[in-house]
């Protein structure tokens, strides 16, 4: 459905509201911006750096993508594209893709400053690497199964259904079946979230070009010239979190290097325990699929 210019002012209201609150909430400094997909292009033409086929490269990548954290006016912004959302035909959908597409974009923001010691971030890191450093083609097929759209998704889809119970519970009930839809396929994505390779086929990468500015916290686990620290090394590091070290030490590209005979008992003993719990997750999500598929050979 077509908005008129009413509709895009009560969006733009809308967006402000929401994400105006939850920078407040989060203390950034970030600029906002509720602008049409035009106005947008007219910004890249005029105001950013380079020559024509760069610009038209910037427009292009956000052609029909509803929102995004950018810095490509020299500083950090978040746009939310008040015109993507006339695809849908239902202005009630549209107001829900709205609500959900500025949580979304305000938790990417969010993300980057995470503590660099903790799980999340680690996978946000690891994620970020293998997207753009070793297969950029995977992101825009599997695009929700990246652990920063996994949390993001899931932040924005709980504070979605917050926002419109307490400002229109009407429209609340009537999107209800839909926003129950995506919360199920969003915890499934998070059931189903394996890390493993992409964190392997990272770890290889860094190992190979010794880029290990790539992910903050990376020399916690590697030499500088790619090799990896000593298991004890790894433990002895403050604040770092468990699932990181159970997860460098179980992947494959760790285990090729490692020499077991030089392990003490304690090491040893940590890997065994961090094998047990790459296998139980393994076996977690294997079942998990299993009855999925029982179930929809029932219908």
């Amino acid at each position: 459905m077509k908005q008129n210019k009413q509709i895009k002012n009560a969006f733009k209201n809308i967006a402000d509201k929401i994400i105006t609150k939850e920078l407040e909430e989060y203390n950034l400094d970030i600029k906002f911006f509720p602008i049409t997909y035009v106005t947008y292009y007219k910004g890249i033409i005029f105001n950013v750096k380079g020559n024509l086929k760069t610009k038209i490269k910037y427009c292009l990548v956000k052609n029909n993508v509803a929102g995004t954290n950018t810095n490509v006016f020299g500083y950090d912004s978040i746009i939310i594209f008040i015109d993507s959302f006339d695809k849908y035909d239902d202005l009630s959908r549209q107001v829900v893709e709205l609500v959900f597409t500025c949580y979304h974009e305000v938790r990417h923001s969010v993300q980057k400053h995470f503590d660099k010691h903790s799980y999340d971030s680690f996978l946000n890191n690891i994620d970020r690497v293998y997207k753009e450093y070793i297969d950029s083609t995977d992101y825009n097929i599997n695009h929700d199964n990246y652990s920063f759209e996994i949390g993001a998704n899931l932040y924005a889809i709980n504070k979605t259904k917050q926002f419109l119970k307490e400002n229109d519970e009407k429209l609340y009930n009537e999107q209800k079946k839909l926003l129950d839809e995506k919360e199920s396929k969003y915890l499934k994505n998070y059931l189903m979230y394996n890390p493993q390779k992409r964190i392997n086929e990272v770890l290889k990468f860094i190992k190979q070009t010794k880029q290990l500015d790539l992910i903050p916290i990376i020399n916690c686990f590697m030499n500088d010239d790619g090799s990896f620290k000593k298991i004890s090394e790894m433990i002895n590091k403050e604040n770092i979190d468990k699932e990181i070290i159970y997860n460098i030490i179980t992947s494959p590209v760790f285990l090729d290097e490692l020499d077991k005979s030089e392990l003490t008992k304690d090491e040893y003993l940590l890997l065994l325990d961090a094998l047990d719990y790459i296998s139980i997750i393994t076996k977690n999500q294997k079942v998990q699929l299993e009855d999925e598929n029982e179930e929809i050979i029932k219908k």
